[in-house]
């Protein structure tokens, strides 16, 4: 986001993607449904499993390809997670799936990756036949439907990240489309210091765009308050409880690639929260369908590079675009070297056992991740396309 890159990796505060009047992210899924909102999706998941009558030494099956950061809130819990087999293609493989249904499995996690839908009416009649909890894992989600439903409404159970779409420090929702089965979550109350520090890494992260003039000059005025406030007794107050600042780095997840149990109880900012409600999500989901579209295009004109998605289905916002490049690892490391935010899960992968699912082994090494974040230019497009075509 700052630093080495030619362009942030992840949308920046834009003006031309905010709006006067709240997008409904938020807003419960179902019309009996609640919706809680945490500091990360991780947490959010963990605070699910009560919720959906998930107790210690069930089973959950989770998709053999995810981020470890999906499993690691049912470990929290006393919970058990067995993988079931996902193609190349990321669709869960029907068999194999019908195959692990042990009377020990309480509950089953499907991934919408990177924004494309997966086959949730067949999905949530399988867990209705058998008596499990569904629960749909929308990270990748911004808006969508599939089969006449929306994206995030037909599990037990929905979790979205809102920060892997908007300009956003921090913020994830939970939505529980059949109602509550506890009582709400218990969080802790957002306090200034935090409030204070997530603004300011919003702020840092948009002074980074070469078109944020505005955002530069506030970023500028918010360093310089810090070094004063650096400098007075009041410093410790000023920096939070947790002692320091929490800048944005310029590579990688500001919070990490693990589940932190000391950190479930936060809550999301409320900087975070106004921006996300007032989010242009219409002209977002425009910019990014176009940017999808401008470098899908180019990249079928290069040899060696395959989508995972030959078309981009209608109402469909992603996330990124995913493909498949003739020597991964290397094409990943170079891609960033010469400045390109390419990412992949070869490092945040499940512990799933050597191979027994050669398929997610496969996505995890050679699935590379293109952004097509509403900040991008068409310079910066057509910079992927010609940084792609010399590797």
């Amino acid at each position: 986001m700052t630093g080495r890159f030619a362009f942030p990796k992840e949308a920046v505060l834009d003006v031309r993607f905010l709006g006067l009047h709240s997008g409904g992210l938020r807003k419960p899924r179902s019309p009996d449904g609640l919706a809680y909102d945490f500091h990360l999706a991780r947490n959010a998941l963990f605070h699910a499993t009560p919720a959906l009558q998930l107790h210690p030494g069930d089973t959950v099956l989770v998709p053999a390809y995810v981020c470890r950061t999906a499993v690691q809130p049912f470990l929290a819990r006393g919970i058990r997670c067995e993988y079931y087999r996902v193609g190349t293609d990321c669709r869960p493989d029907p068999e194999d799936l019908q195959r692990r249904l042990s009377p020990a499995v309480r509950a089953l996690l499907v991934v919408h990756y990177f924004g494309f839908p997966q086959p949730v009416r067949w999905l949530r009649q399988l867990c209705d036949e058998r008596g499990l909890r569904l629960i749909e894992d929308c990270a990748h989600v911004l808006t969508g439907s599939a089969e006449g439903a929306v994206l995030g409404s037909s599990g037990d159970a929905s979790v979205f990240s809102w920060r892997k779409f908007l300009p956003v420090n921090d913020g994830a929702t939970l939505f529980l489309n059949r109602g509550a089965a506890c009582d709400a979550p218990v969080l802790a109350r957002p306090g200034l210091a935090t409030d204070m520090r997530a603004a300011y890494n919003i702020l840092q992260a948009a002074a980074a765009h070469p078109e944020s003039r505005f955002c530069r000059w506030l970023y500028g005025s918010a360093a310089a308050a810090r070094r004063i406030l650096a400098r007075s007794p009041r410093d410790a107050e000023a920096r939070g409880h947790r002692g320091s600042w929490r800048d944005v780095p310029p590579v990688g997840d500001v919070h990490g690639a693990d589940f932190a149990l000391d950190r479930v109880q936060l809550p999301i900012s409320r900087v975070s929260a106004v921006l996300v409600d007032h989010s242009a999500v219409a002209r977002i989901r425009e910019a990014r369908r176009r940017n999808y579209a401008l470098l899908a295009a180019g990249l079928r004109r290069i040899p060696g590079v395959t989508l995972l998605h030959e078309a981009l289905p209608e109402d469909i916002c992603p996330w990124i675009l995913p493909c498949f490049m003739e020597g991964a690892p290397q094409a990943l490391a170079e891609l960033r070297r010469r400045g390109i935010p390419a990412v992949s899960w070869s490092g945040v992968r499940s512990p799933i056992r050597p191979g027994e699912y050669p398929e997610a082994e496969l996505l995890y090494e050679k699935l590379l991740f293109l952004p097509v974040h509403q900040g991008m230019r068409e310079a910066d497009i057509a910079r992927v396309l010609e940084t792609v075509a010399v590797l």
